[in-house]
Protein backbone atom coordinates (compact mmCIF):
# COMPACT_ATOMS: atom_id res chain seq x y z
CA UNK A 1 0.00 0.00 0.00
CA UNK A 2 1.06 3.01 -0.55
CA UNK A 3 1.10 5.90 1.91
CA UNK A 4 -1.05 9.05 1.29
CA UNK A 5 1.11 12.06 0.79
CA UNK A 6 0.83 15.45 2.39
CA UNK A 7 -0.52 16.74 -1.31
CA UNK A 8 -3.15 14.24 -1.53
CA UNK A 9 -4.49 15.30 2.26
CA UNK A 10 -4.06 19.55 1.36
CA UNK A 11 -5.93 18.44 -1.66
CA UNK A 12 -8.40 16.52 0.07
CA UNK A 13 -9.28 19.88 2.24
CA UNK A 14 -9.20 22.12 -0.35
CA UNK A 15 -11.67 20.28 -2.04
CA UNK A 16 -13.94 19.79 0.39
CA UNK A 17 -13.47 23.65 0.82
CA UNK A 18 -14.66 24.77 -2.03
CA UNK A 19 -17.43 22.34 -2.01
CA UNK A 20 -18.31 23.79 1.11
CA UNK A 21 -17.85 27.46 -0.36
CA UNK A 22 -20.30 26.29 -3.80
CA UNK A 23 -23.03 25.53 -1.06
CA UNK A 24 -22.71 21.15 -1.98
CA UNK A 25 -23.22 19.64 1.31
CA UNK A 26 -21.44 16.57 2.26
CA UNK A 27 -21.81 14.05 4.68
CA UNK A 28 -18.16 12.61 4.30
CA UNK A 29 -15.19 13.18 2.40
CA UNK A 30 -12.23 10.99 2.96
CA UNK A 31 -8.95 9.35 1.29
CA UNK A 32 -9.47 5.61 1.04
CA UNK A 33 -7.03 2.97 -0.26
CA UNK A 34 -8.32 0.60 -2.75
CA UNK A 35 -6.57 -3.11 -2.78
CA UNK A 36 -8.53 -3.36 -6.05
CA UNK A 37 -7.04 -0.42 -7.63
CA UNK A 38 -3.78 -0.18 -5.73
CA UNK A 39 -4.72 3.33 -5.57
CA UNK A 40 -6.06 5.38 -3.24
CA UNK A 41 -9.26 7.48 -3.91
CA UNK A 42 -11.24 10.20 -2.07
CA UNK A 43 -14.71 8.90 -1.35
CA UNK A 44 -17.55 11.72 -1.21
CA UNK A 45 -20.77 11.63 0.13
CA UNK A 46 -23.65 13.62 -0.78
CA UNK A 47 -27.17 13.98 -1.18
CA UNK A 48 -26.89 15.51 -4.10
CA UNK A 49 -25.03 11.95 -5.26
CA UNK A 50 -27.71 9.28 -6.40
CA UNK A 51 -26.96 5.67 -7.20
CA UNK A 52 -25.77 4.91 -11.07
CA UNK A 53 -26.18 8.39 -12.11
CA UNK A 54 -23.41 10.76 -13.64
CA UNK A 55 -21.32 13.37 -11.76
CA UNK A 56 -24.03 16.31 -10.02
CA UNK A 57 -23.09 19.37 -12.08
CA UNK A 58 -21.90 21.10 -9.08
CA UNK A 59 -19.46 18.64 -7.70
CA UNK A 60 -18.67 18.56 -11.49
CA UNK A 61 -18.39 22.50 -11.47
CA UNK A 62 -16.28 22.60 -8.35
CA UNK A 63 -14.00 19.98 -9.72
CA UNK A 64 -13.36 21.58 -13.04
CA UNK A 65 -11.88 24.65 -11.03
CA UNK A 66 -9.09 22.62 -9.05
CA UNK A 67 -5.28 22.88 -10.26
CA UNK A 68 -4.12 21.06 -13.40
CA UNK A 69 -2.19 18.72 -10.60
CA UNK A 70 -4.85 18.41 -8.01
CA UNK A 71 -4.87 15.24 -5.98
CA UNK A 72 -8.70 14.60 -6.35
CA UNK A 73 -9.85 14.22 -10.44
CA UNK A 74 -12.31 12.54 -12.01
CA UNK A 75 -10.50 8.96 -12.05
CA UNK A 76 -9.60 9.47 -7.80
CA UNK A 77 -12.98 10.94 -6.84
CA UNK A 78 -15.87 8.22 -6.00
CA UNK A 79 -19.12 9.05 -5.08
CA UNK A 80 -21.67 7.81 -2.72
CA UNK A 81 -24.97 8.81 -1.37
CA UNK A 82 -25.21 9.37 2.45
CA UNK A 83 -27.00 6.01 3.15
CA UNK A 84 -24.92 4.23 0.31
CA UNK A 85 -23.98 1.09 2.33
CA UNK A 86 -19.64 1.74 1.97
CA UNK A 87 -20.30 4.91 3.77
CA UNK A 88 -22.53 3.60 6.66
CA UNK A 89 -19.81 0.95 7.20
CA UNK A 90 -17.42 3.38 7.26
CA UNK A 91 -19.23 5.50 9.71
CA UNK A 92 -19.77 2.15 12.01
CA UNK A 93 -15.95 1.30 11.62
CA UNK A 94 -14.88 4.87 13.17
CA UNK A 95 -17.56 5.25 15.13
CA UNK A 96 -18.66 8.94 13.90
CA UNK A 97 -22.36 10.67 14.93
CA UNK A 98 -25.24 8.98 15.48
Amino acid sequence: MATLSDKQIADGKRFIQALDEAGVVSSAALWFWSATGSAWRYVLASPLVEPNQDMPVKIAAVLALMPQDFAVTRETLRLYPPDAQLVGQLQALMQIGP
